[in-house]
Order: structure tokens, then sequence, then C-alpha cells
């Protein structure tokens, strides 16, 4: 296979974890890192992230650190966080639609850092969220977005970042999701109410390859995967795209009206 020895190449920097850009810098150089940063296919992906979970388990509380996004060129500095979707969304039938797990949006530094806050939550929510907060409360940015890429764990992942939300007044926050089961578990028992600073979405599509019927008894506003140049639907705005960028758009944290965006691929 084509990639097979950047691959190996690379599973030795894991095994001096933790792993930083500046350190694969030193090891391998600018010009390497330009060279693998798009190295990722799909089907070596998912079992390269099953190894790299696995080394994780050794790590120590104060080895992890949250990852935030800066640099997605949508958002226009929007700060981000995300989880893997190779482990969050594993068995959804919209990975092989999806952006996040695409070789031409998905660089090994944030194919690596995805997973480590991945496992950061699962193996030690609590720092997790203590340090979560303390970004907030040192960055007040005005608009954060949850889950660039992957999506909620379970019951408790959409209870702390709510939690947190409340706590941070002065941002308003975006969570998109298709992890609706989870989402209406939350809504159940807390009456329908969240975080009022917070702009819950729930994520459809209508792509022909992926189509997905939502339960949406709480009447949560959405976004939908639509086909490229097919008109908008009725009560939609459509994503003007990465040329508009976010922070000059800012529908998805703001309008009440559903959003679609155009399918990548």
């Amino acid at each position: 296979m084509k990639n097979t020895k950047k691959i190996y190449k690379l599973e030795k920097i894991i095994n001096r974890l933790p792993l930083t850009k500046d350190l694969f810098i030193k090891k391998y150089g600018e010009k390497a890192l330009k060279q693998t940063q798009y190295f990722i296919k799909r089907n070596d992906a998912i079992e390269f992230s099953k190894k790299i979970f696995i080394d994780l388990d050794s790590w120590k509380k104060e080895d992890f650190e949250i990852n935030f996004t800066f640099d997605n060129g949508k958002l226009d500095g929007i700060p981000a966080i995300a989880f893997s979707p190779f482990i969050t969304c594993l068995n959804e039938k919209c990975l092989k639609i999806c952006y996040g797990t695409d070789q031409k949006f998905l660089s090994f530094i944030k194919f690596f850092y995805q997973i480590e806050n991945t496992f950061f939550y699962l193996k030690c929510p609590d720092i997790f969220i203590k340090k979560f907060d303390a970004f907030l409360s040192y960055r007040q940015p005005r608009y954060f977005r949850f889950f660039e890429n992957g999506d909620l764990i379970n019951l408790k992942n959409i209870i702390d970042f709510n939690n947190l939300t409340v706590d941070h007044p002065e941002t308003k926050f975006l969570l998109m999701t298709k992890k609706i089961n989870i989402a209406n578990e939350f809504l159940s028992e807390t009456g329908g109410k969240y975080a009022k600073n917070l702009t819950l979405r729930y994520s459809n599509s209508n792509v022909k390859s992926c189509k997905i019927s939502l339960n949406n008894p709480f009447e949560i506003p959405e976004t939908e995967i639509v086909e490229k140049k097919t008109p908008t639907g009725e009560n939609s705005t459509r994503c003007p795209g990465s040329k508009f960028g976010c922070l000059r758009c800012l529908k998805c944290w703001l309008s009440k009206l559903n959003v679609e965006f155009e399918i990548h691929r």
C-alpha cells in the first residue's frame, strides 16, 4: 500500500508520546510535516485509531491536555473542540460521507489530537472539564463550537457541556449532533430545557447514500447535508461555505432556521 511506510514511520512517533507538532518537526522537519499532512486513508485510520487509543492508556493524568482548534479556515478563528469520528461515530452510516474522515481535510496532527481529546474525556472527564473551564475563563471567546469533528459520547457528555455553557454566559456555543438518542434523553430529563447561550442543532442528511430519519420531539433546529446545486428547502438557509466564513455569517449560532450544508465530496 502506498502509505504503509509513512504509517509505520509515524507509529514510531506515537510510541514517544505525548506527541506535539514541535516534536514532529524537530524529529522529521517542516518538509516531512507537509508531506505527511494528508496521508491518512479511511481504512488505515480506523485501525491506527485503535492503536493510539491503546497506547494512550499508559499515560498519566497529568500528561493529558485538551487540544482546541483555531485554524479551521471556515470558522474564521472561532475556537472549537473535536473528538475523533473514528471512535465516536464508527457505527454511524454517515461516516462514509463525513469530511472529518476525508484525507483531503484531515491532517495527521489533528487526527492524533482528536483521539487524545476523546480518550482524555473518557478516562478523566472531571479533569477534562476543569481544563476546559479554565480555557474558557481565560479566552472568553464570543463564540465557540463543540465538535468540529466527532460527536457526543454519552449522556454525561452533553450534561457536562451544557453545564460548561451555563457557567460561561459571555460565550455563544454551538453543538451539532447526530447522537439524537443521547440528546433526546437529556432533554427528557430537563423538560426540554438547556442553556440559553447554547444553540443545539440535530444533524441530518438528505444525501442519497446516507439518508437519516430524525426523531425530533423537542423540535430542535436542524442542520442537513444536501447534494450540491439543490434548491434550498423550506424554513431553511444555506451555509455560504468557507469562502464567506462562519464569523461573518453565524447562521448556525443565531438563526432559528434549519441550516443546509452542501456535501464536501
